[in-house]
């Protein structure tokens, strides 16, 4: 493989990557949020501070692919008004 390629090779795996894991995160969150006959899901279930700093961290991460699936009309938004979950 020419050295050329690598950094284009390098950006679209990061892409996928960044993609791959929105959509397992975000699709156990509403799988959840489904059960629970709610709008609102998590990446990270709040059961304690650091989780729900985890939680806000990937809706900032996840920004752009959030926006754009609210864009397209889903009915399912992270929720980021954070309490905590004694699940």
């Amino acid at each position: 493989m020419p050295r050329k390629q690598l950094p284009g090779i390098s950006v679209v795996i990061l892409i996928l990557l960044y993609v791959g894991s929105y959509v397992a995160l975000s699709r156990m969150g509403i799988q959840q949020a489904a059960q629970q006959d709610s709008e609102s899901y998590y990446f990270v279930e709040p059961t304690s501070e650091g989780r729900i700093n985890s939680h806000l961290i990937c809706c900032m991460i996840y920004m752009p692919l959030i926006m754009t699936e609210v864009y397209s009309g889903t009915k399912f938004r992270p929720d980021t008004r954070c309490h905590l979950s004694l699940s």
